[in-house]
């Protein structure tokens, strides 16, 4: 026996209405408005995400600056000590070099 091709039965298509009743235009107003609210509050979630992540990152930043200054106290002292001394005196070396070779 040979199989026989099984046939779909043809649904009838449904044609759409090409006029908007008058009755469905308040419904389709009422419908955009609450997609541009929808619209208008993820917009909100997500800036309301993404602005806690960018403290986060900027705390950070402030932490890793922070761990650095402790590791390393005496940066920056240093030179405050030696502008505290009147009898020190910073000199640049190229600018005295070059003085040196003038003489």
């Amino acid at each position: 026996p040979t199989p026989t091709p099984h046939a779909s039965p043809s649904s009838p298509i449904q044609e759409q209405p090409t006029e908007i009743s008058v009755s469905s235009i308040p419904h389709l107003n009422t419908l955009l408005e609450t997609c541009a609210t929808l619209s208008q509050e993820v917009a909100e979630l997500e800036q309301d995400k993404h602005t806690p992540a960018l403290e986060i990152i900027k705390l950070k930043k402030r932490v890793k600056k922070l761990e650095n200054k402790r590791m390393h106290p005496n940066r920056g002292r240093k030179i405050e000590a030696i502008d505290a001394n009147e009898d020190i005196s910073l000199v640049d070396v190229e600018t005295q070099v070059d003085l040196d070779a003038e003489l």
